[in-house]
Parts: structure tokens; sequence; C-alpha cells
């Protein structure tokens, strides 16, 4: 029996960009083709996870 894991980290000038977005008043939205656990879980490293979104 084997385990495989696989991470595709995020890079680290999406992280500024989403904060000048936000510092712009400009609303950030994420269009994904990952599942909704996932892409749940990079909107709230991102900041922009919205509870009504949810």
């Amino acid at each position: 029996m084997g385990l495989t894991g696989i991470e595709d980290p995020l890079k680290l000038e999406v992280f500024q960009s989403i904060q000048e977005c936000h510092n712009s008043n400009i609303q950030t939205i994420m269009i994904t083709g990952d599942n909704r656990y996932t892409a749940m879980k990079v909107a709230n490293k991102l900041n922009i996870l919205n509870k009504k979104q949810i």
C-alpha cells in the first residue's frame, strides 16, 4: 500500500497582488476547476474567502 501527495504551492507574488487589490478596494474573485474544498482552502490562504459564498 502506498500514498502519494502532490502540492502546487501559491507563488509569492499572488499574495502581494491580492493585497494590492484589497488596498485599492478592488473585489477579487477566484475561478478554478479544483474541487470545492481545495478552492476554499486556497481562497482562505489568500484572504478572499467570503462567508456568503460558501
